[in-house]
């Protein structure tokens, strides 16, 4: 069973310009302007012989050294700390870890928002994370959460249509409005922008969405950016780290990706071509696409319903290569997982995945495993975050349960 990069999902990219909405700029250098046309072409298989995980038979002591997780050190990953958020059981979830390591926020939208404080000293040494209690129940129900790019604000958005901003220290609500979609529009996915002083939203309702970018100072509404007919709602949102670009995920096709200037008067670019594209779902769509960038600001990554991964240049808009989770047991069988969340060591040159009940630790360049771990199917992992300096990996499984991993100093 080999990759197809025909399954490639659509993806919008926008670009935007820090502080700078109402004139015009001069495109940046290194983005996406223009894109080139890309070629299809076929993903390499990764090795099917991924190394043994390893484990920490010992009780975790309460301050740990950890170090960046990288190619050479993956194979030494170990599970951390565990805490159990909530019971019931859901295909998807929110988590994030702020900018600083110090807040992880997870969520779901049939619980409550959770948060785990940790605590940082000297070179990499995290102090026992400890578990807040719960928080208002005005905070449950989440369908998506980001942190600001200083670290200081938390995005929440709930499945009643409000999105809150919190201190991300206090988990105080400091503003709450309503996305101007109908109201059978559920926001379900957020991005900072403009350096955090802009919030975009995504909304969806079966196969309508909208994407509305927010001015956090007033509260208000400065654009709907428009979204490409028939590619259905946008499933996800994200920023890269520079701040420039947005990227949004679509939820009902998986077909070309298309970009727009975040310039004034926010012009399409040309869209790349040379990926076909096959119908996906239809109405009530399950599908996901969530787009994710590197911290190193080169790589825009997408984690679908399909067993692939596609890794974009976004210095140059090529496709780099479609990443395969499709795994070969006995006999020949294979295994299609598929992806639930895709997070980047600091420099981007380690992928972590989360797999449906396997989390997959890749090498970005070329797909080799570097480390792998495994739940039984029931519960498979849900989503994944990875800390800013690569130090820290998260995953929240189907049942509830929040691991943290790292790679301990010797």
């Amino acid at each position: 069973m080999t990759a197809r990069n025909d399954l490639l999902p659509s993806i919008a990219l926008l670009a935007l310009l820090l502080g700078a909405c109402s004139t015009p700029a001069p495109q940046p250098q290194g983005q996406l302007f223009p894109l080139p046309t890309v070629k299809s072409t076929s993903a390499p298989l990764p090795s099917l012989q991924p190394p043994t995980p390893t484990s920490n038979p010992s009780p975790t002591p309460k301050i740990l050294a950890l170090s960046p997780i990288t190619s050479s050190n993956a194979q030494y990953i170990e599970r951390l700390f565990t805490f159990q958020l909530y019971q019931s059981s859901y295909s998807h979830a929110s988590l994030a870890i702020s900018p600083d390591k110090t807040v992880l926020a997870a969520a779901s939208p049939g619980g409550q928002l959770s948060v785990v404080e940790m605590e940082w000293t000297g070179e990499g040494r995290l102090h026992r994370p400890s578990q807040i209690p719960v928080l208002p129940p005005s905070l449950s129900r989440v369908t998506a959460l980001v942190f600001s790019p200083q670290g200081g604000l938390l995005a929440v958005s709930t499945i009643r249509d409000d999105v809150h901003i919190l201190d991300s220290s206090t988990r105080e609500i400091l503003k709450t409005f309503k996305p101007s979609s109908p109201p059978i529009y559920t926001p379900n996915s957020l991005a900072f922008a403009d350096d955090g002083a802009s919030l975009a939203v995504s909304t969806m309702s079966g196969t309508q969405g909208f994407i509305e970018l927010w001015d956090l100072a007033s509260t208000t509404q400065k654009v709907v950016l428009d979204t490409q007919p028939g590619w259905g709602p946008p499933c996800s949102l994200a920023a890269s780290p520079d701040g420039t670009l947005i990227a949004a995920g679509y939820c009902r096709y998986s077909q070309n990706f298309q970009a727009w200037s975040g310039f004034f008067p926010y012009r399409p670019l040309p869209a790349v071509s040379g990926i076909e594209g096959d119908f996906t779902c239809g109405h009530g769509c399950e599908n996901q696409n969530i787009v994710f960038f590197s911290p190193d600001n080169t790589t825009l990554a997408s984690a679908t319903s399909w067993p692939r991964v596609p890794l974009i240049d976004i210095t140059t808009g090529r496709l780099r290569f479609i990443l395969t989770t499709i795994r070969t047991i006995e006999d020949g069988f294979t295994i299609p997982w598929p992806v639930n969340g895709v997070a980047f060591n600091a420099d981007g040159t380690v992928v972590a995945i989360a797999a449906l009940n396997e989390l997959q630790v890749r090498d970005s360049g070329d797909g080799t495993f570097l480390w792998h771990a495994e739940t039984t199917f029931e519960p498979s992992f849900v989503a994944i975050a990875m800390s800013a300096d690569g130090r820290l990996l998260a995953t929240l499984d189907s049942k509830g349960q929040l691991d943290l991993w790292g790679v301990p100093q010797p």
